[in-house]
């Protein structure tokens, strides 16, 4: 190629040519090394700088930099636990951590598969999915998740991350058939110990996403179900958490966001629910606690769950936006509101131009029955009822109120309530009571110490049976727990695991989350 180009230049311009030759003594054109060499050359400089390192006493950040890079990567052994990438205080020491990372590359770097999780790399953000199209929440998935979260939190160069989910489904949560069938076999306090090891996990990642340093973006493209739906949440900004940026949460023409797989499986709206829920405004959380009602993209804006709407052939436009973003500093930082407002740009409000035609004030059924959604909110329609008569504090009142509104809406939700089961009801009903007035910290461990109660009992057996296994729709619960039962499932016991919530990696990391080493 190299002799057909010079023979190329010289038929077309041979002054040209001549004035490009080597001239006699001159040193010659050097040759284009090839990708082996160029990469032996990396290691050699590599190595080289932690000679150096070591030499002046600072090894100890470049080998937890190495460490940290090979972890993600999956191109060498996977050490045991998370490792920690630890700040760098000069240019050269960071160009160094950058090199090392197999995930961090300038622009785009590609795919790189870590067990059942997906991860698209950027030069100043990560796409994390799921390999599965039903987007179910495998252990393998929710371990490589927590641990691609807890080191992104402490990577200097990373300023958000997206999480796209399965390719069909944002998530569906975990498989209920299984769960059970894994208790069936073995009833032994094994088999409920590493259940209660799988919820451990499901609730540190809603507690590490929540209170994450980094901005979390979720695109709710699909059926967000269950443990799906309450992924979604965890996608919420905490004004009192260690986060620099507001958490968004991006619903779609396909959002399908619903808590019913809590009642029907005979257990209740967990990982972090009963903290999200109960701050919707009015009382909308516990209505989509204890109906199981689908939401749709309008109903998701309307109740809080939704931060944003990006119609679906808008949504790759976003998210190429959001990898080509560059920051207005002089080191192309990305900013936390300059996230946001790309979102914005894409994505259809209340304030859309749209609207500006229309008089008076538009109600949110007839805004989004333009923005391409055939089943608007009913929320707003039905504020009133909801308010009222899930404003009691009994699960007994709140059905009779139902059956007093005699209404379309209330028939419907009285009869999708009676049938979940009694036991679910009433132990969401005081778990939310406690909820409203709890920090998201206590509200995951009272889920803890219910957890602990609700798989063992025999509703969750018969709601698999009836729901997902026979499908026969005509479950035989267990009769509701008196009081003072109720009341002792939510203090803590002897025999209880304890549930590690911490952010230990951020207090290791202390001075790089401060920006000490900044370098403008």
């Amino acid at each position: 190629l190299e002799r057909m180009l010079w023979r190329g230049i010289g038929s077309i311009c041979p002054r040209v040519a001549r004035g490009m030759a080597v001239k006699p003594g001159a040193s010659p054109v050097p040759k284009p090394r090839s990708f082996e060499e160029r990469m032996k050359k990396l290691q050699e400089e590599i190595s080289a700088d932690k000679a150096a390192s070591d030499k002046d006493g600072r090894s100890e950040d470049d080998s937890g930099a190495t460490a940290s890079g090979k972890a993600m990567g999956g191109h060498h052994a996977t050490p045991s636990g998370p490792q920690i990438t630890k700040g760098t205080q000069t240019l050269a020491q960071r160009l160094s951590q950058s090199l090392r990372d197999p995930l961090r590359a300038k622009d785009f770097l590609g795919h790189v598969a870590k067990g059942e999780l997906l991860i698209d790399c950027h030069h100043h953000s990560k796409v994390l999915s799921f390999k599965n199209r039903k987007a179910i929440l495998s252990d393998d998935a929710m371990s490589n998740l927590i641990e691609v979260i807890q080191l992104s939190d402490t990577n200097w160069y990373e300023k958000f991350s997206i999480l796209k989910g399965g390719e069909d489904n944002f998530c569906t949560g975990a498989d209920p058939r299984t769960i059970a069938a894994n208790l069936a076999v073995d009833s032994s306090s094994g088999a409920l110990k590493d259940q209660l090891l799988r919820v451990s996990q499901a609730y540190l990642l809603t507690y590490l996403i929540t209170l994450s340093p980094k901005q979390r973006i979720a695109i709710l493209d699909g059926h967000c179900i269950g443990q799906g739906a309450a992924l979604a949440l965890a996608h919420t900004h905490q004004a009192n958490g260690t986060s620099t940026g507001r958490h968004l949460r991006v619903a779609t023409n396909r959002t399908v966001l619903s808590f019913q797989h809590a009642h029907f499986m005979g257990l209740f709206p967990g990982n972090g629910c009963s903290y999200f829920l109960p701050r919707m405004p009015g009382n909308i959380g516990l209505y989509l606690a204890l109906s199981g009602v689908r939401l749709n993209a309008a109903d998701c804006i309307y109740s809080g769950a939704a931060s944003h709407f990006v119609p679906s052939h808008r949504l790759g436009k976003c998210l190429k936006a959001l990898a080509e973003a560059v920051g207005p500093r002089q080191d192309n930082d990305v900013m936390p509101d300059q996230i946001e407002a790309i979102v914005a740009s894409h994505s259809l409000n209340p304030d859309h131009t749209s609207f500006k035609s229309m008089t008076g004030e538009p109600s949110y059924f007839t805004r989004y029955s333009m923005l391409e959604l055939t089943d608007p909110t009913h929320l707003e329609a039905e504020a009133e009822a909801i308010d009222r008569c899930f404003g009691q504090t009994s699960v007994e009142d709140i059905l009779e109120a139902l059956a007093a509104t005699d209404s379309p809406w209330s028939r419907r939700t009285l009869a999708n309530i009676q049938q979940m089961s009694p036991t679910s009801l009433h132990t969401t009903v005081e778990l939310f009571r406690r909820g409203v007035s709890c920090s998201l910290e206590e509200c995951l461990r009272t889920e803890w110490r219910l957890a602990h109660q609700l798989f063992t009992r025999p509703d969750f057996f018969e709601g698999v049976r009836a729901f997902e296994v026979d499908k026969d729709g005509k479950p035989r619960w267990a009769e509701a727990p008196s009081r003072e039962e109720l009341l002792s499932w939510f203090k803590a016991t002897s025999g209880q695991q304890p549930l590690e919530l911490s952010q230990d990696h951020l207090s290791q990391h202390k001075k790089s989350m401060q920006g000490a080493f900044r370098v403008n």
